[in-house]
């Protein structure tokens, strides 16, 4: 981003005509604008939470309110579902991590009692 502006195009008119100089980008900024998205499904879950991330290959960790991880796994496909039932009702986070878009994507979710 160039000063709030995704590129930059300076150009030099004259009474005539406008010429373009050229196109100014951020050092660094990444031609491919594709970002990291998480579903998680359903929400809140009791059982089984279904992640589904664009990247056919993620990990992933569920985290409690505190941070803490308590689970984690990894998929080559882009869903998986994760049995929950044995965490507390309580809010958590899931965290998706791929090296496709070296990115890190974080959604939260609800987990319900379980109800056999």
């Amino acid at each position: 981003m160039v000063a709030g502006f995704e590129e930059l195009k300076l150009s030099l008119t004259d009474e005539t005509t406008p010429y373009i100089m050229g196109t100014i980008q951020a050092a660094g900024m990444q031609e491919n604008h594709d970002k990291l998205s998480l579903l998680l499904s359903p929400n809140p879950v009791e059982d089984q939470l279904t992640v589904t991330c664009p990247s056919h290959t993620f990990g992933w960790s569920i985290l409690d309110f505190s941070g803490n991880t308590v689970m984690r796994g990894e998929t080559t496909g882009s869903k998986v579902q994760i049995n929950v039932s044995q965490l507390p009702a309580g809010v958590y986070f899931c965290r998706a991590t791929t090296n496709q878009f070296c990115r890190e994507v974080n959604a939260k979710f609800v987990k319900n009692q379980f109800r056999k």
